[in-house]
């Protein structure tokens, strides 16, 4: 817990680019995916991974694709955040091309427009995971399961920080301690 003494300044960003922890001056910024090298410092807080998944309507409507390669024939979701190769991109399978009419740089939306049936989307396993256990989504291609990714506490400097971003950090590295995601067991 923070207590009563911190308040604490929270930024959600919903744009097409990634915050710039100095140039923003943000003490902590939180990224989820693979971190590129660079010259900040990154606290992994948890593990999760990508799934693929779309609505029980659109799979009703379009079939359900058996084999990644199947996904050319299909409206695939677009994270614009995320080359749209990469984003598609699975195990053991060869690369093939998508296409989506649907794109944005909100992970929030993207999950929405999945369950609003317009479309296949990749989230992380935590975004998605009431929702499917809710039946408002389905996992599939479970067989080509997605590479793991992280959830990271992102800040410009290991030493010197201010006793309200180390306050934060240990509050964010309980909380990601046991996360709820995971008993719901996607």
């Amino acid at each position: 817990m923070l207590g009563p003494w911190c308040v604490l300044l929270c930024l959600l960003p919903c744009g097409l680019t990634n915050l710039d922890v100095i140039e923003g001056g943000f003490d902590v910024v939180v990224r989820i995916g693979r971190l590129a090298d660079s010259g900040l410092v990154a606290r992994r807080l948890a593990r999760d991974r990508l799934v693929v998944c779309a609505a029980p309507s659109y799979l009703a409507t379009h079939g359900e694709p058996q084999r990644p390669e199947d996904l050319s024939s299909h409206n695939c979701l677009h994270y614009a955040l995320v080359e749209r190769d990469a984003e598609w991109r699975f195990r053991k399978a060869p690369s093939f091309p998508t296409r989506g009419n649907f794109t944005t740089g909100n992970g929030t939306v993207l999950r929405e427009a999945a369950v609003a049936g317009l479309g296949i989307a990749v989230l992380p396993s935590f975004m998605v995971a009431r929702e499917v256990q809710q039946g408002h989504l389905r996992l599939i291609l479970e067989g080509a399961r997605r590479a793991e990714i992280g959830v990271y506490a992102v800040t410009a400097h290991r030493n010197h920080a201010p006793a309200r971003t180390r306050a934060f950090l240990d509050f964010l590295t309980t909380y990601f301690a046991n996360p709820e995601w995971a008993a719901l067991g996607i």
